[in-house]
């Protein structure tokens, strides 16, 4: 039986006429539709669509009663089940459809195993079935739309013929067969960008510039767009001789003594796989969200942006989950610094990012697309289809992350940041997880652990002292653990004494001039990205420490309206340095009010004093 040209049947070398187009119709879509039932109703819909006549039940009855008695020579059923509704009793073997979608199947296989001269055999195979247009004559919305589906499985295995042999080396030949085939599909610019490609390899780059020039007019006249990023990136790779372009996308497998042949990606370019992870960090705590971030992934969640104040282990949680989950990303792992708030340099731009990630799955410097949309349509299309991990780290804001993120969720991003994604949670689905200091017996366990071995006895008093001075930070109480174990003989009890006696400056933590140790650096970063407003506001925390205050607190003390007042507050939550502690009440880490001391002038906060402290009446009503 054939549906790949006019439809036909054939038994014991005999044709059966089936000569009226609506028991062709039904057949049709009886035989499309692999054996399942269809009801009156459904055979009505594939004949009409949604306007039937009054009479279409009965009709379509009627043909299914003479549809029978002339199948009836061939040996092929046509019950009624009892539902009341009909299914064809034919064996697949018979159906040039099923022989097609076989030979389609064995050739996909041979190709992406590196084999295009049995791929080819089969698609040729394959295509020999076709008698012309399939479906021809047959009327309907079912027949219409199925033709439509034909039509570009037939198309996609001339493409996929044609590119198997372009890889064996047939430009020239291929070439003349892609003028004839673009010629009936003016419109499809895959087959122009494969047009563009095989002229290129065939030493035709005159000609393969001018295809993109007409493509381009033909596009902007009939549809008013431009030539697709793709189709734009080859032409580019033309122009700049681009070595890659001239590579075959499938290459024979052929075993060597450096093992096997590396085959270009379906894009021309042959990255290695990348593997850019840093070091995985050693993590204590954190246990339960860990769990929870590493198994949304699992879960399929494809955007994660692990939130937090400076220092509060973003990136060590987000480098330890990325080397958990990196096994599960066979195509590989890109890491990017986006230089938000904190950074040494200024804040990367999106086309500087779009450039490096590109590189890192291949793309050549002189491929890439010039405006940023386009290199982020090229990223989306170069990952769909592939599972890539990807880590951004120190995003500086929601759009920066916005322009990076893949189209397809078969990839995965990571995203640490110090503001808060809100926004993305509504456009793109991200879930967000929000970092808050070590919980005491995290911190206590930090400590010991880096402390261990170091001849030093671990009191679980003098290590909470420790762990409350430092604010249970996690960086903080990293630099401190350093300088307690740098060689020198000072018990623990002392190292706890003399934080205590800092009177809140942060000099205690930092180390050297290293610029990733200094705590004071870092919350800078965070603070020079205020506004004037949440600036001034974060300043007056100086007298809040310990205190947990409400919005009319903090709108009088700043002389503003409730309502002026909340967008600053807001403006600071989302910047992660100041904390909802509860519905309506905030509250600032300790060192971020020592901080905003120092920025004030204002050191001894404990003692009260200093321009940034509030009277005993104010700090007693605040806590009410």
């Amino acid at each position: 039986m054939s549906v790949l040209g006019p439809l036909a049947l054939h038994h014991a070398g005999i044709e059966t006429k089936v000569t009226s187009p609506k028991q062709r119709a039904i057949f049709a879509a009886l035989l499309l539709s692999s054996g399942r039932k269809l009801s009156t109703g459904k055979l009505v819909e594939a004949l009409w669509g949604d306007g039937p006549p009054r009479t279409a039940s009965e009709t379509v009855r009627t043909h299914v009663y003479l549809l029978r008695k002339a199948l009836k020579t061939t040996g092929i059923g046509l019950p009624r089940t009892p539902d009341r509704a009909y299914a064809l009793s034919v064996d697949d073997d018979v159906v040039d459809l099923e022989e097609f979608r076989r030979c389609v199947a064995r050739a996909q296989a041979e190709r992406l195993s590196g084999h295009p001269r049995k791929a080819a055999s089969l698609y040729e195979a394959g295509l020999r079935l076709w008698r012309g247009e399939p479906l021809a004559g047959i009327p309907g919305p079912f027949a219409d739309s199925r033709r439509r589906w034909l039509t570009e499985s037939r198309l996609a295995a001339q493409s996929a013929l044609l590119r198997c042999r372009m890889a064996l080396g047939a430009h020239h030949e291929v070439a003349a067969d892609l003028f004839e085939l673009t010629a009936e599909n003016p419109l499809d610019e895959g087959l122009r960008d494969l047009l563009m490609t095989c002229l290129y390899r065939a030493n035709r780059q005159a000609d393969a510039l001018a295809v993109f020039r007409e493509t381009r007019e033909l596009l902007r006249e009939q549809l008013g767009v431009e030539p697709s990023p793709s189709l734009c990136l080859t032409q580019r790779r033309i122009l700049d001789r681009d070595e890659t372009l001239l590579w075959p996308e499938e290459n024979e497998a052929a075993p060597s003594a450096e093992g096997p042949a590396t085959r270009p990606t379906r894009t021309g370019f042959s990255p290695p796989q990348p593997a850019q992870l840093p070091k995985a960090p050693v993590v204590t705590g954190r246990v339960g969200t860990i769990s929870r971030l590493v198994d949304a992934v699992r879960e399929g969640v494809a955007v994660l942006v692990v939130e937090g104040m400076p220092g509060v282990g973003k990136t060590t949680l987000a480098l330890h989950c990325a080397h958990r989950l990196a096994p599960g990303f066979p195509d590989g792992q890109l890491f990017l610094d986006l230089g938000g708030p904190g950074s040494s340099g200024p804040p990367m731009t999106v086309m500087e990012a779009l450039k490096r990630l590109l590189a890192g799955v291949g793309v050549p410097a002189a491929a890439l697309p010039a405006e940023a949309d386009e290199r982020a349509s090229l990223f989306r299309s170069l990952l769909a289809g592939r599972r890539y991990l990807v880590l951004l780290e120190n995003a500086r804001d929601t759009e920066q992350i916005r322009m990076l993120l893949p189209g397809a969720a078969s990839s995965v991003v990571l995203v640490t940041s110090r503001v808060q994604a809100t926004g993305l949670v509504v456009t793109h689905n991200v879930r967000r997880v929000v970092l808050a200091e070590f919980t005491p017996t995290e911190a206590r366990a930090f400590l010991a652990e880096r402390l261990a071995g170091r001849g030093r006895p671990a009191v679980r008093p003098v290590l909470d002292a420790i762990a409350d001075r430092c604010g249970r930070l996690p960086l903080a109480l990293a630099v401190v653990a350093a300088q307690a174990g740098d060689g020198t003989d000072r018990p623990l009890g002392a190292v706890a004494r003399g934080l205590d006696d800092t009177h809140g400056s942060l000099d205690a933590f930092r180390i050297g001039r290293d610029a990733a140790t200094d705590l004071r650096g870092a919350f800078a970063g965070s603070y020079e990205a205020l506004s004037g407003r949440a600036a001034q506001l974060f300043r007056l925390f100086a007298g809040f420490r310990g205190i947990e205050v409400t919005l009319a607190d903090v709108a009088g003390r700043l002389g503003m309206s409730a309502l002026h007042t909340d967008a600053v507050v807001q403006e600071l939550k989302e910047a992660s340095l100041l904390a909802e502690a509860t519905p309506g009440r905030y509250r600032m880490h300790p060192l971020l009010c020592d901080y905003a001391a120092e920025l004030t002038g204002a050191n001894n906060v404990r003692s009260g004093t200093g321009v940034g402290a509030l009277d005993g009446r104010s700090a007693a009503d605040s806590t009410r």
